[in-house]
């Protein structure tokens, strides 16, 4: 669950296979949102930008999610930049208590760093 958030579907759909960055200039693709876009390559705002890194770097280190080596270096900048939320932290602790598993990138940022091997999952 760490890697779901809920979405505008319709942004979703346009947006599916692109991958994670930053985006020159700012062109804003709706009226009042800082979320751009440009041939394959999505920015999204601010505010945003350390929960999603977090989120994929979870995947990419528990689950082997393929990551380039960019965009890993402009997710480790964007949770230097933008720390975990008390709601994220508060979202850390329920996703716990319903899989079992919390995500250690949103307890100690600095892990994304220099991350511990993943623990192996029991079959059971």
């Amino acid at each position: 669950m760490h890697n779901l958030y809920p979405d505008w579907s319709d942004l979703a759909t346009r947006l599916n296979g692109m991958e994670f960055g930053e985006v020159a200039g700012e062109e804003w693709r709706y009226k009042d949102c800082d979320f751009e876009w440009r041939n394959d390559l999505v920015e999204p705002r601010p505010v945003t930008r350390g929960n999603i890194a977090r989120a994929l770097y979870y995947m990419h280190w528990r689950y082997d999610l393929p990551l380039r080596p960019p965009l890993i270096q402009t997710l480790m900048r964007w949770n230097r930049e933008d720390g975990p939320s008390e709601q994220e932290r508060f979202r850390n602790d329920r996703i716990e208590a319903l899989q079992g598993e919390r995500n250690p990138f949103i307890d100690n940022p600095a892990l994304m760093d220099n991350p511990p091997r993943p623990r192996m999952r029991s079959s059971g």
